[in-house]
C-alpha cells in the first residue's frame, strides 16, 4: 500500500469514527430528552388522568418552557413550568412539606398536579374535556398556555405550543 492510500484510509477511518461519535451523542441527547418526556407523559396520563391529547398539550408547553429540563432557569423563573414569584415559592414550600426535591422531575410533577387539582381546577377541567385527537392536543396546548402558563404574546405562544403538542408529542405517543 502506497503512502497516498494509507493517508486516504486513515482519513476515512477518522471520518467514520467521528460520524459514529456524532450519532452516539445525538442518540444520547434524544434518549435523555425522551426519558423525561416519557416520565412526564406517563405521570400526566396515569397519575393525573389526562387523555393522550391533553397530555401532549401540556408537554408542548413544557417543551417550550424548558425543553424538558426541570433545572432550567430563566431569570426569576424556574423548572418545568418556569414558575416565578409566589408560584416558585409555592414549589419550594410544597416540596419541602412533602419531602421532595424541588429540582427533581418528581417534585415538580407532584407540584404541577397539586396546582392543577387545587388552584387551576378550571384548567384541569378544560383539559379533561378535550377530544383525544391531534386537534384536541392543539386545543389542550392553548388551554394550558392561556390559563396556566400565561405568557406574553398568546397568539404566537399558543400556535407554537400547539405545533409542538401535535408535531412532536402526538406524533410520538399516539400516531
Amino acid at each position: 500500500m502506497n503512502r497516498t492510500s494509507k493517508h486516504l484510509n486513515l482519513k476515512m477511518t477518522v471520518l467514520a469514527a467521528l460520524a459514529a461519535c456524532t450519532v452516539l451523542a445525538s442518540s444520547m441527547t434524544a434518549a435523555a430528552d425522551g426519558s423525561n418526556s416519557d416520565i412526564i407523559y406517563s405521570f400526566l396520563t396515569e397519575d393525573i388522568g389526562l387523555n393522550s391529547a391533553a397530555a401532549c398539550g401540556v408537554l408542548g408547553n413544557i417543551y417550550q418552557e424548558c425543553k424538558m429540563d426541570p433545572t432550567a432557569s430563566g431569570g426569576s423563573f424556574y423548572g418545568l413550568c418556569q414558575w416565578g414569584g409566589s408560584r416558585r415559592s409555592g414549589l419550594y414550600s410544597y416540596c419541602e412539606e412533602n419531602g421532595l426535591d424541588p429540582a427533581s422531575l418528581t417534585g415538580q410533577l407532584h407540584y404541577l398536579q397539586y396546582e392543577l387539582e387545587n388552584i387551576y381546577t378550571g384548567t384541569l377541567s378544560e383539559l379533561g374535556d378535550v377530544s383525544n385527537t391531534a386537534d384536541g392536543a392543539a386545543s389542550a396546548a392553548a388551554i394550558f398556555c392561556t390559563n396556566f402558563e400565561q405568557p406574553g404574546n398568546l397568539d404566537w405562544e399558543n400556535s407554537t405550543r400547539g405545533s409542538y403538542a401535535v408535531d412532536i408529542f402526538w406524533a410520538s405517543y399516539v400516531e
